[in-house]
């Protein structure tokens, strides 16, 4: 019995995998060309395998263009717009979602509204993303700089909140709180010109919240910006100049 449970688990979990992945091909494929209009397949598609594939697509869709994943997340934000009905439900401590009445009997369930289900995956998907390993090349093929864009107009179009890359900013800028150090210092230049691209597309959104929700850590961004300047900690060209914007932004 244990190994027949043992194979119909990993039966539903390949399947899982597979829609995930045809997910994936098909929100690259809507996000390559925006606006695109994604109620329908947000509507139609199995709800967790689609609120998983949404993440990566968005990280391929910023790598692929960086300049149009402003367009990619307003389309993403008009869809789900129009899926506020629907519920997500998922037995506790399992994956497999509830299709049935026999799922049911499975054991204890929640359910959550789906848009809050997308927004949690896309959220530690990309914040995996900005706090993984990135060459020190600073260079328009770089990826941080491409994720740190994606964040920014998350936070920007409230796609995600603020506090989603909360921890990407203390590492950053390497306040007090941060919970790992970047380490090389070429690391810690593009880390640093990543934050100021986040800072540069949500400034507004970002310094209104933090001013209601946690003045502390703007009074430590404004203090580190001023001292990256002061200790040169951004010496490429065009860094340098979006630290002065990051700078001119902050109270």
């Amino acid at each position: 019995m244990h190994d027949y449970k043992q194979q119909v688990t990993f039966l539903i979990s390949d399947a899982f995998n597979n829609q995930v992945s045809s997910l994936i091909l098909r929100f690259e494929t809507l996000f390559a060309h925006p606006p695109a209009d994604l109620s329908s397949a947000l509507r139609e598609s199995p709800q967790a395998p689609c609120s998983e594939a949404l993440g990566p697509s968005l990280l391929h869709a910023a790598e692929a263009n960086p300049l149009f994943i402003d367009a990619s997340v307003k389309s993403l934000v008009d869809g789900l717009s129009t899926t506020k009905d629907i519920m997500h439900t998922e037995v506790i401590h399992s994956t497999d979602v509830i299709h049935t009445n026999t799922d049911r009997e499975a054991g204890p369930y929640f359910s959550i509204a789906f848009n809050n289900s997308v927004r949690c995956d896309i959220g530690d998907c990309l914040l995996d993303a900005l706090l993984g390993p990135h060459p020190t090349v600073i260079s328009r093929k770089n990826t941080m700089f491409s994720y740190a864009l994606l964040a920014g107009s998350a936070v920007r179009n409230k796609l995600l909140g603020s506090s989603l890359i909360n921890a990407f900013v203390d590492r950053g800028l390497q306040l007090p709180r941060a919970t790992t150090s970047i380490g090389v210092k070429n690391r810690r230049e593009v880390v640093a010109i990543g934050v100021c691209l986040v800072l540069l597309v949500a400034a507004r959104v970002l310094v209104s919240e933090w001013t209601v929700y946690d003045v502390e850590l703007l009074e430590k961004v404004v203090k580190a910006l001023h001292l990256m300047k002061e200790k040169q900690v951004i010496r490429y060209p065009t860094g340098v100049d979006l630290l002065e914007v990051g700078v001119f932004f902050m109270p």
